[in-house]
């Protein structure tokens, strides 16, 4: 079996910084994949990262925007 990582949304908001709720929020919008194990939500840690990563390239991309205005 492979060893892959996955959170709960307690651990993403942790990791994050953010409230449950929020994370319940980005899961709601697509903005991180999530799947069901029984009753808990869970986040494979690849799809943190990725998620991560599109994060940084929209804050970037709005500062460079920002600075050409």
């Amino acid at each position: 079996m492979s060893q892959d990582v996955s959170y709960t949304t307690e651990e993403i908001a942790n990791l994050l910084k953010i409230s449950k709720l929020t994370v319940y929020d980005l899961i709601k919008k697509g903005e991180l994949t999530a799947y069901r194990v029984g009753k808990q939500m869970r986040i494979d840690a690849a799809d943190l990262e990725a998620y991560k990563q599109r994060a940084k390239g929209l804050s970037a991309s709005e500062k460079k925007r920002a600075t050409f205005e």
